[in-house]
């Protein structure tokens, strides 16, 4: 009984890891990766800050992709150079309550963006993301509008990065 159990685990653990190493042919190593430069966005917007925020954000948006490496200024004739211009930056109200305290505020964002590659340029011209939130309240959660900005700006990395790579990689 004792070896039937020993046999059983020990078949077990072989199938456990050959279940492991067969995961791993699925993992791209031949990924070739296109360099980029994405500077640092204009701000026309009245609102300060902006344009670092986002230029962040979108960087650490296209290295989680995979597909890029950032340079700072040193294209290959392969490479990508992105230009970004933010401008408009909004905050509505949306509504109040009896006192007139604001109760919910909706934030926008517009951008342009240009893409040059050795072969084609590309522009996206009113790119806009709008997202709301709850200023600070009493005993109910609450967003900063610093928060929000935040969470606006990830979103729109994410729409940016989706439009460039589609008309970058379609061949």
């Amino acid at each position: 009984m004792k070896k039937l159990l020993i046999s059983t685990l020990l078949v077990l653990f072989i199938f456990i890891l050959a279940g492991c190493s067969t995961q791993n042919q699925y993992l791209r190593k031949d990924l070739q990766q296109t360099d980029l430069v994405v500077e640092m966005f204009k701000n026309q917007s009245f609102q300060p800050g902006l344009e670092e925020k986002l230029t962040r954000i979108l960087s650490e948006e296209f290295l989680s992709d995979g597909r890029y490496h950032l340079v700072n200024e040193d294209i290959s004739s392969s490479g990508i150079r992105l230009k970004g211009t933010i401008t408009q930056y909004k905050r509505n109200i949306i509504s109040v309550d009896a006192n007139d305290k604001v109760t919910l505020y909706q934030i926008s964002l517009t951008v342009n963006i240009e893409t040059h590659k050795a072969d084609k340029s590309l522009a996206y011209n009113g790119i806009t993301l709008n997202t709301t939130y709850v200023p600070l309240r009493d005993n109910i959660d609450f967003e900063t509008e610093f928060e929000a900005q935040e969470r606006l700006m990830e979103d729109l990395a994410e729409e940016i990065s989706y439009k460039v790579s589609k008309d970058i990689f379609s061949h």
